[in-house]
């Protein structure tokens, strides 16, 4: 009977734990929302231009054109990347800042939820999680990589 007691308070927490957690999470992804939100109507866009100018870039016309060909040849060059913006262009030619805008947005959605995850494993006390992850997603520095096409934003989004 003790057993069964204590076996039933277990389950109870670890169902607590596990809604305190998701109630936290979705806090921090809360404050993440928010601040591009205000970021957005301060005037923050989305800078695109380095798809023309910056040389870690295969060429847009070959990257439309012979995309595979270019990848092959070209693979010195961030290849993964590469590819993606070959098949934006290929796809979305007309609405590419919309797509590269989306697209870092969902990479910072998910940066924020693997950074809570993360210092949660490594146990951050809770409420201590929830400040650094909140102050580090409002950061300037966060939401400038977040804003500019180039592979730094996404590779840390991946790794983490």
């Amino acid at each position: 009977m003790y057993r069964e007691i204590n076996s039933a308070r277990g389950v109870t927490a670890l169902r607590e734990a596990k809604h305190s957690k998701a109630k936290q999470l979705a806090s921090v992804i809360t404050v993440f929302i928010l601040s591009r939100l205000i970021y957005y109507c301060v005037g923050i866009r989305f800078d695109a231009t380095p798809l023309a100018h910056f040389w870690q870039y295969i060429d847009i016309n070959l990257l439309s054109n012979n995309l595979l060909q270019s990848l092959y040849y070209l693979h010195s060059q961030p290849p993964l990347f590469n590819l993606f913006l070959g098949l934006a262009l290929k796809f979305f030619a007309n609405h590419l800042e919309l797509v590269f805008t989306v697209a870092y947005l969902l990479l910072g959605l998910l940066f924020t939820g693997s950074l809570y995850l993360l210092m949660h494993k490594l146990g951050v006390p809770d409420k201590l999680n929830i400040l650094l992850a909140a102050l580090y997603i409002i950061s300037p520095a966060v939401v400038l990589y977040e804003n500019i096409l180039f592979y730094t934003y996404p590779i840390v989004a991946l790794l983490s």
